[in-house]
């Protein structure tokens, strides 16, 4: 039991990296994004939502 709860808990914590690391990311997109012109970025949003779901 002890060993499902360590294995559970390092399982959080993996899942803990990755969404910090997503979050990361999406940062990242925000930031690019709004260095593009207005008319130009909806396009980038709209091709984003449409190749990554």
């Amino acid at each position: 039991m002890v060993a499902s709860i360590k294995q559970g808990q390092d399982s959080l914590n993996r899942l803990k990296v990755e969404y910090n690391e997503l979050e990361h990311l999406a940062r990242q997109i925000d930031q690019a994004l709004a260095t593009i012109p207005f008319t130009d970025r909806q396009e980038a949003k709209r091709l984003i939502e449409e190749y990554c779901g």
